[in-house]
């Protein structure tokens, strides 16, 4: 498992284990605001404070709270924000200056808090931020970047600011479609419109480490090559995607095996190969076999590409390009190699049985 995958099942797991448990409205001295009442006296008044501060700013057109419980980021407390969808940067730039200076303090400094925003009019749409250290600039570009990408695509996404995974300067984006919205439907909008969102300008894509999931795809760092989306809008007509959906998630984030296709892209690094294509089958069975040599077929027809058949116990793997690692090959890939090549797969002269892995 690479460095992306290893970000993506460490949000993958928070988001689908994430319960909201109750909410509430308006902030005041007798509302019984869901999660703020598990706090001290001390902490409900500075969180009160900080929600009552918020619901000032121009554009924001309402404030709550909800409790949530998650197995991957812990029991949090949401700040529920509702802004204008013509919310400006300079009230986005109180929000975040608020939010900072109001969590930093001794009070709540201890208090997982997470900011759950929504525009008016897309109740599905989230831009969640539990990383509070970012700059005024960075949460406002974010949330640009976040409207934006949304208007290209089409449909309505969740963008999550987190702490760096590597305890560096850069933060984590995970972006990826709404718990509410059918991952499927979501696919569909990022194929059909892939080169109008790959054209919305990202000025802190050097800043974060990136991450799109997107119904059984993820791409690390930034959106991939339209070609790569190309190969995975095919890949999906011969097996259907292990999708975000909740049940998707668990099984990329190593839970209980649900069957499908996970296809993850990063940019080249010289070793490894920047597609991965894991097709996921709860046991060996002869039409999956078939179903797994066409998609095979298909990704002979790109370079850099690494294809995995998991049945059960078996594993049988491919690769399309020379490996610049070692490669580790068992008699099952070369079975498959043979399978793949004798179906008349356009194989490169480098292409390879087996599973690249890096030099030590």
């Amino acid at each position: 498992m690479n460095f992306g995958q290893r970000i993506f099942v460490a949000v993958a797991s928070a988001a689908v284990l994430t319960l909201t448990l109750s909410a509430c409205t308006l902030f005041d001295g007798t509302s019984s605001n869901a999660g703020v009442s598990q706090l001290n006296p001390v902490q409900q008044r500075a969180f009160n404070d900080t929600a009552n501060a918020v619901r000032l700013i121009a554009g924001v057109e309402s404030v709550s709270s909800s409790a949530t419980e998650s197995d991957g980021w812990g029991d949090e407390i949401s700040l529920d924000v509702t802004v204008s969808p013509v919310v400006s940067d300079a009230s986005m730039r109180v929000i975040a200056a608020t939010l900072r200076s109001s969590f930093d303090r001794s009070e709540l400094a201890t208090v997982p808090v997470i900011l759950t925003l929504r525009t008016d009019g897309a109740p599905n749409g989230t831009f969640e931020q539990r990383n509070f250290n970012l700059s005024d600039d960075a949460v406002v570009s974010d949330f640009s970047y976040w409207q934006e990408v949304q208007a290209a695509i089409g449909t309505e996404l969740r963008m999550e600011l987190s702490l760096s995974p590597q305890g560096d300067d850069r933060y984590l984006r995970f972006l990826s479609s709404p718990l509410e919205v059918a991952a499927v439907d979501t696919m569909d909008r990022f194929v059909e419109n892939f080169d109008a969102l790959a054209a919305v300008p990202d000025v802190n894509v050097d800043k974060s480490y990136t991450i799109w999931a997107v119904d059984g795809f993820q791409s690390t760092h930034t959106l991939p090559p339209v070609d790569v989306v190309t190969l995975v809008d095919d890949i999906r007509t011969i097996i259907p995607l292990n999708g975000n959906s909740a049940e998707g998630l668990l099984s990329a984030a190593g839970g209980e095996s649900l069957e499908g296709v996970v296809v993850y892209w990063q940019p080249p690094d010289g070793v490894l190969p920047a597609t991965e294509v894991s097709i996921n089958r709860a046991k060996f069975r002869e039409p999956d076999w078939r179903a797994a040599i066409d998609v095979a077929i298909r990704a002979s027809e790109e370079s850099d590409v690494s294809v995995q058949y998991i049945a059960g116990n078996s594993q049988f793997r491919l690769l399309t390009s020379a490996c610049a690692g070692n490669v580790a090959t068992t008699s099952d890939d070369e079975k498959f190699f043979d399978a793949v090549r004798d179906a008349g797969a356009p194989l490169a002269p480098d292409a390879a049985p087996g599973l690249c892995l890096q030099k030590f």
